[in-house]
Order: structure tokens, then sequence, then C-alpha cells
């Protein structure tokens, strides 16, 4: 993190700021402890209102927003893909080790996973769901440790969910 303070007639505007090497841009944090985006120049791209901003992918330049524990996904020009109403956004790769996944948040480069009041679904990279908000699981969790997990299948670039149903 580089530290340090910019400074307007004697009073401090931001408290911390982090250098995002792939835009040549800033995440800046208020006194407020609000976060957003301005360029080299001082231009302010994304408005200081977040509790927490992170890039989640370079090329397309998106950014995870958090407020009040919820999170969404914006672009750097501030533009929202994704209202910050979901409980998690993208999945635990620790789980999928053996998919090589490598980003959690954007699988296949395309599909965004959000999960809501327990339940997941996906978004595309413009902010279109493309996957209802209605399934209980993201992967195959083996309960025998001799079989892998998974969660991409490669070949068919698919994409493993689960949905639980009760019998009587």
């Amino acid at each position: 993190n580089n530290m340090f303070f910019a400074t307007t007639k004697g009073k401090t505007k931001y408290t911390d700021i982090e250098f995002i090497e792939s835009t040549q841009e800033f995440i800046v944090r208020t006194t407020e402890n609000k976060v957003g985006i301005i360029t080299a120049t001082g231009e302010t791209k994304v408005q200081p209102q977040y509790d927490s901003l992170k890039q989640i992918d370079k090329d397309l330049n998106l950014y995870l927003a958090i407020n009040n524990n919820k999170k969404g996904v914006i672009e750097k020009n501030g533009k929202i893909l994704i209202y910050l109403e979901y409980d998690e956004i993208g999945v635990n790769t620790t789980q999928f080790q053996n998919n090589n996944i490598k980003n959690s948040y954007l699988l296949f480069n395309n599909a965004i996973p959000v999960k809501q009041n327990g339940k997941w679904g996906m978004f595309d990279v413009k902010g279109n769901l493309i996957l209802p908000i209605e399934y209980d699981g993201m992967g195959c969790i083996a309960s025998d440790k001799t079989v892998n997990n998974i969660l991409i299948i490669p070949e068919v670039k698919g994409i493993v969910l689960s949905k639980v149903y009760e019998t009587a």
C-alpha cells in the first residue's frame, strides 16, 4: 500500500492512495473512509462513495465494489454493472485447485458468479443476468477426499451448479 496524504489548502483530502498499475490510476480513501478512483492528473473517475473497491479484471477494467457488506461490480468510469445487493461475488477457488481458475470473479472470461440469500446465479461482463439466482451451490465438492472437487469442465466449457430438491 502506497501511503501518502493528498491535501488541498491545508486540509487532508485523501487518507490513503493505492496505485492501480494496469490503468495508471489511483484508488483513494477519503477522511470519511469512502473510496473512489482518480486519474494521475487528479480527475475523479469514480466518486468516493464505496466502502471498498478492488480491481477484479485488468482487461475489462472491472471493480468489485462493496457498501454495507453488499457487493456489486462497477466499470472504471463508475458505471454500475451489477448492483451492490449481493452477499458474494466470485467463487472460492481454494476448493477447486485442480481447475486452475485464474480469476475467481470471472469464469471463462464472461461469467460473474453472484450469491444472494444463499442462492447462486451469474451475470455476464455486460451486466446481463445469464443464470437466474436460484442455485444452491457452485461446483461439486466431493466427500471422498480421493476424488477432486470440480467447478469447471474445460472440455465442454461448462460450470457445475447444484440444486437441492425435497422429496417426500
